[in-house]
């Protein structure tokens, strides 16, 4: 399963949810004016940006980092485990002093219900 695969199952997940608005490749404004694109948007019940990368991590992680801090809302970013394992180490620090919520897993094929219930418990939180 691809990441284009992944996202669509997310969205026919959270559609299917009634009490969940979202946005998809959605432009949040942060304060400092920009507007930053984030795969998925959850509006209501509560602000949650959601990102899958598709390119370079090291790229994806920063741009992550700038946005939460910026828009104010928490982000939450799906990565697959193989490939933060290439740049634990580069970025263990930053990641426990930012807004970001990392929700790792290993075959999208198997697990976008896991993480379609993570994002959720993200929301209530």
């Amino acid at each position: 399963m691809s990441i284009y695969e992944l996202k669509k199952m997310l969205i026919k997940l959270l559609s299917s949810n009634k009490e969940i608005k979202f946005s998809i490749n959605a432009l949040v404004r942060g304060l400092s004016g920009v507007k930053h694109k984030v795969d998925l948007y959850i509006s209501h019940p509560c602000s949650l940006a959601v990102m899958i990368p598709c390119g370079d991590l090291k790229v994806e992680l920063i741009k992550a980092v700038v946005m939460g801090i910026d828009i104010r809302v928490p982000v939450v970013l799906l990565i697959n485990e193989e490939e933060l394992m290439n740049y634990e180490k580069d970025f263990r620090d930053i990641l426990e002093e930012v807004p970001v919520r990392i929700v790792l897993y290993r075959k999208p094929s198997e697990e976008y219900s896991r993480l379609y219930q993570e994002i959720i418990k993200e929301c209530k939180s």
